[in-house]
């Protein structure tokens, strides 16, 4: 399975994005494609593989939840539902 971007009507544009730190130097770095083995998972977190969430639409509040459509090659989109949390909280 690769999964190749996410879309959301509350964003006009959502990276995929991979957090690192070489010899103490932390960066990140866009990804365009994230390919899974059957048997694997990724966790999206802070510090890792995330979501960049870009040009916000509309106003949203911590508890409000957010569908993201994420999009793989040669499969269905996958709708998935979140919710909104402080910045401070992860």
């Amino acid at each position: 399975m690769v999964l190749v971007g996410a879309q959301s009507d509350a964003f006009g544009s959502i990276e995929m994005h991979r957090s690192m730190n070489h010899d103490g130097m932390a960066s990140m770095e866009a990804v365009s494609r994230l390919e899974l083995s059957p048997d694997e998972h990724i966790e999206f977190a802070p510090q890792g593989y995330h979501l960049m969430l870009m040009d916000q639409v509309g106003s949203l509040s911590v508890g409000d939840s957010v569908d993201i459509t994420l999009e793989f090659e040669q499969r269905d989109p996958l709708t998935v539902g979140f919710k909104a949390v402080s910045p401070t909280s992860m």
